[in-house]
């Protein structure tokens, strides 16, 4: 969808998957060397949320940022085209 024509709406989309897969990679990291075991499950349900919040925004076809860090997605991850 993003190929060509340009698509403002999935470009709007993969930079807010992109921050989720990011953010949950860099999380992951972390945790994978801290030991705590437990902070996986709340990862994983975090992750989760934020995926299907995207996704039901993507369906039904809104432009709406995820709390709090999305509009940073939006500003950081502009290299997208």
């Amino acid at each position: 969808m993003n190929i060509e024509p340009k698509n403002a709406f999935a470009r709007f989309h993969i930079r807010q998957a992109f921050g989720i897969h990011l953010l949950y990679h860099s999380f992951a990291f972390f945790l994978n060397y801290s030991g705590v075991n437990s902070g996986w499950i709340v990862l994983y349900a975090v992750y989760f949320l934020c995926w299907v919040y995207g996704l039901l925004g993507a369906i039904g076809q809104k432009k709406q940022l995820l709390p709090v860090l999305g509009p940073y997605f939006q500003k950081w991850f502009t290299f997208i085209p």
